[in-house]
Formats: C-alpha cells, sequence, structure tokens
C-alpha cells in the first residue's frame, strides 16, 4: 500500500478532490510508454490544510509505475515538470528490482534518453554480471550517439570478453545468444561472427536473429530495385 501526500500546484489547488493517475508496468512488458493505458490509481482529498492525501494499492504483478496528478475532468494536470513521480519495487534491502529498472529504461525509451542512460548506468552498478544491464547502456549510448566515444568503446570491449568467456564456457539460454550477437555487433567483429553464427544456428526464432533475417530481405530488394 502507498500513501499519497500532495501539495497542489497553483491550478489545482483549490479542487477539493484531485485524481492520481498512473502508467504502470508489469515485468512482460517491453515497449515504449507509447499505447499504454493510464489507470486511476487513487482520489486524492484535500485537508483543511489545503494538503491532499490518499492511499493506492499496487498490483502484485507490478514492478513500475508513473505518476501524474489531474482533476477530476483530466483538464489540468501536473506531472512533476514532464518527469512524472515514480515507483521502482525494490527488495527487502531497498534495491531496485533489476526488472523495475528494466521496465523504467522501456518507459524511457519513448520519453527521455538521458533519464534513460541514467537508469541504465545504475543497472550497470546495481547488477554489473547481468548481460541485459549493459545491453540496454550500450543502446542508450548508441541513441545519443556517445556509443563511438574512446572511454566508452574500452569499456565495451572490455565487457564483452568478459561476457564472452562467461557464456563461452558456462550454459547460455537462447536469449543470451541474441544479446550477446547484438552487444558484440560494432565492439569485435570477431566475437560478433561468432555469436551471430550460433544464434541463427541454435536460436533462429529469437527476436534478434528475426530482426537481422528481416534486415537481409530487405537490403536484397533494396539492392533490386523492388
Amino acid at each position: 500500500t502507498v500513501s499519497v501526500t500532495y501539495r497542489a500546484a497553483a491550478m489545482l489547488a483549490n479542487q477539493p478532490t484531485l485524481v492520481l493517475r498512473a502508467r504502470m508496468r508489469d515485468t512482460g512488458r517491453d515497449s515504449s510508454p507509447a499505447g499504454f493505458p493510464t489507470v486511476r490509481a487513487a482520489m486524492l482529498q484535500r485537508g483543511a490544510d489545503g494538503v491532499f492525501t490518499g492511499h493506492f494499492v499496487i498490483p502484485a504483478n507490478i514492478v513500475y509505475a508513473a505518476l501524474a496528478v489531474a482533476d477530476t475532468s483530466a483538464q489540468s494536470v501536473d506531472d512533476n515538470a514532464g518527469r512524472d513521480w515514480e515507483i521502482l519495487v525494490s527488495d527487502s534491502t531497498g534495491k531496485p528490482l533489476f526488472t523495475a529498472l528494466d521496465q523504467r529504461a522501456n518507459d524511457m525509451m519513448g520519453r527521455n534518453w538521458e533519464e534513460g542512460l541514467a537508469t541504465a548506468h545504475r543497472m550497470v552498478a546495481l547488477y554489473p554480471r547481468d548481460l541485459r544491464a549493459w545491453s540496454w547502456l550500450r543502446a542508450f549510448n548508441r541513441w545519443l550517439g556517445k556509443v563511438g566515444d574512446d572511454s566508452i568503446r574500452v569499456r565495451d570491449r572490455a565487457q564483452l570478453a568478459k561476457f564472452d568467456s562467461m557464456f563461452t564456457n558456462g550454459v547460455a539460454s537462447d536469449a543470451d545468444i541474441g544479446r550477446m550477437a547484438w552487444f558484440a555487433d560494432g565492439i569485435d567483429s570477431s566475437i560478433a561472427a561468432h555469436w551471430r553464427a550460433r544464434l541463427m544456428q541454435q536460436a533462429p526464432r529469437n527476436s534478434f536473429a528475426v530482426q537481422w533475417r528481416l534486415i537481409a530481405i530487405l537490403d536484397t530488394l533494396h539492392q533490386r530495385n523492388d
């Protein structure tokens, strides 16, 4: 259960009741915020001191939520200056779950790449042995045009070598193979070719394999002026 205290912005201060709206993400979601429904999380009531309060329960499958406050007609909205208020579900020590950070990164993909990059940095700091965290970091660096920076290239090459050794000498799932092929691309051509060949052979239905096959088809069509 989450308790809410809201000191209203001027445009909402005179309302007797406000609506706390939320975009909630579960572990099964991996897309940008476009198309996600916004639900009414709670009704906030104004107290004698002008402060609004309320509470709501986070569903068991939810790991991340972005929140905003609106009047009952949804004509005036306070989204914390475009940043939203956020909830990340944590473990018993207060450490955000990997899945919570993962869904925050997904949410930031469509609205704030700089904040997405900050999320990826936090992921690799808290979960340094998780390839998914490093994949997010590389993705946001690509989108922000930073992937070619010398310091980032050196770090990515060193990290790739660690994961290459770990998965070559251990068990690699289809998802791991796909991520290795994607992560290695543009870092080390030899390692990338090895994992891409393994991906196509062992996990042809993996999303990365499907994407690369589609790109190859489109390239062929382009060459034929089709």
